[in-house]
């Protein structure tokens, strides 16, 4: 076991430049995210974890002859590379799959550098490339800075990767593929600057294709956005022309009833109609205040149609712990997830069984959404998505799939429950997109 175990220890000093290289290029693309609580302590920590990986390995790792060198290299660079996405989950607030994308990204941007010193020894004719000499500082440090400033900083928006398992995992094995063969194979035949040229071209080709499908991604978004915005305006036409009448009829209402109270001496008429005054002046009990004022503004126009339709609307809400989300975001996210509340209701004849609970709390770390409705009839699922039984049924998808979206833009997880002829719409946001 001692013999194995200084074994360990050589390949993993000879693995020390491979392991602070990546770990360095990590730093390129883990700079702009969020960190976590206590962030020294984690990097102290994940520090010590590098540092003393060689005894858990000569633990779990059935014991290997040195001369078995291509195969101890492989599992060296398969846990140096497990170590960086271990490390960026444990200090930064981001999900495994970026956590493997940064990971990869990092790896592939090491890999320039060692094919530009590889290439630099050769038109030199030196070694001044090599492992602890000048050039080879300058060279890591000027393409980590040019990759941080063309590459991490145009992929990270809000902290975050667009990216998903898929995606992260199908550029893990290219980049493998492409660059640990060649390694492998140049370091047995000794195809070093083919390897270097090959090699270089394939990595610059697979970060700058990720640039431009962030940048695809942006341009998807934005028009998905106004597309958004344009349903809403639509929606907010529709729901204002609505209201004014709402408004109007209460306004006629209430100038005849106070011209008839001039002409009533009876004092049981002329209770009967203040009574009927103060049921109509009983809109602007619609107004809310949650200390939000985009969310007051959905929620008072709202409630002008729950009250007119005789929905219950009970809100139970700290609009303040939404503030985190754009203005936009927030009137589509409520709007279409009330006024599918408000539909659902309207299909229901009897006025007392009609209502609308909106909880917005915070627990655990989480940023707490329910809405909550009755329904009758049947309501069928497909894909998480409950189907429509209005005619528009693209339309009407449009909304849900609209929430959905908007939640996952802020790392939020949408559910949907119907049981008992009760429909139950939960949404989740983690608490750091609130700070």
């Amino acid at each position: 076991m001692m013999q194995y175990l200084q074994n360990v220890w050589m390949m993993e000093r000879a693995m020390l430049p491979f392991t602070s290289e990546l770990f360095s290029a990590a730093i390129v693309y883990v700079y702009l995210l969020r960190r976590k609580e206590h962030f020294a302590l984690r990097v102290a920590a994940v520090g010590l974890f590098v540092l003393l990986s060689p005894f858990w390995w000569s633990l779990f790792v059935p014991k290997i002859e040195l001369q078995f060198w291509i195969l101890l290299y492989t599992l060296f660079c398969i846990n140096v590379f497990a170590e960086t996405i271990i490390g960026i989950r444990v200090c930064f607030k981001v999900r495994l799959s970026e956590a493997l994308y940064c990971a990869t990204c990092a790896y592939i941007t090491e890999h320039i550098v060692y094919c530009l010193r590889i290439l630099f020894n050769e038109l030199t004719k030196t070694k001044m490339a090599d492992s602890g000499g000048l050039w080879y500082f300058l060279l890591h440090i000027i393409i980590y800075l040019l990759a941080y400033r063309f590459i991490a900083k145009r992929m990270v928006q809000n902290h975050h990767y667009e990216t998903g398992v898929l995606r992260s995992v199908g550029l893990m094995l290219v980049v493998l593929l492409i660059v640990y063969l060649m390694s492998v194979c140049s370091g047995i035949y000794g195809w070093n600057t083919i390897h270097a040229i090959y090699a270089l071209v394939c990595c610059l080709f697979m970060l700058f294709s990720q640039c431009n499908q962030v940048a695809q991604l942006q341009m998807q978004k934005e028009l998905y956005r106004k597309e958004q915005i344009w349903q809403k305006n639509k929606a907010q036409y529709e729901m204002s022309k609505e209201t004014i009448e709402i408004i109007n009829r209460k306004c006629h209402d209430l100038k005849h009833q106070i011209r008839a109270l001039k002409g009533i001496e009876n004092i049981q008429k002329q209770k009967e109609v203040v009574e009927g005054i103060e049921e109509s002046v009983m809109i602007y009990d619609a107004i809310k205040n949650t200390g939000n004022t985009i969310l007051d503004t959905v929620l008072t126009e709202k409630g002008l149609l729950c009250k007119e339709h005789n929905i219950q609307l009970n809100v139970i809400a700290d609009g303040k712990l939404l503030d985190f989300m754009d203005e936009i975001d927030l009137y589509t996210l409520f709007g279409n997830a009330l006024e599918n509340a408000i539909e659902s209701n309207l299909r229901i004849k009897q006025p007392q069984r009609r209502y609308i609970n909106l909880q917005i709390r915070e627990k655990l770390n989480l940023v707490l959404v329910r809405v909550e409705n009755p329904y009758v009839g049947e309501i069928q699922m497909s894909g998480g998505i409950p189907q429509t039984v209005k005619k528009e049924k693209e339309e009407h998808g449009f909304g849900v799939r609209s929430m959905i979206h908007t939640a996952e833009e802020y790392g939020g997880i949408t559910k949907i429950e119907t049981q008992n002829q009760v429909f139950v719409l939960r949404i989740l946001f983690p608490h750091e997109s609130a700070v």
